[in-house]
């Protein structure tokens, strides 16, 4: 029940928009372009998973917070 409601809720989620903030906040451009295989570069900067991780449970529970009341 609660993973249906989670996908739910965080349908529209945009790991790329975090990821883009994060970058150019440590004005880190390594993860732009694409290598030969169509594979991103940099294969994930300091941090960013974490941030992302973050950034996705801090969203997630303001927003179960909201439906729950």
């Amino acid at each position: 029940m609660f993973l249906i409601l989670e996908q739910e809720i965080m349908l529209d989620f945009d790991e790329d928009k975090y990821t883009k903030s994060y970058c150019n906040k440590r004005k880190c451009h390594t993860c732009e372009g694409i290598d030969y295989n169509g594979e991103a570069n940099g294969y994930g900067c300091d941090g960013l998973d974490k941030r992302i991780a973050i950034m996705y449970q801090s969203i997630l529970k303001r927003r179960l917070k909201k439906f729950n009341k």
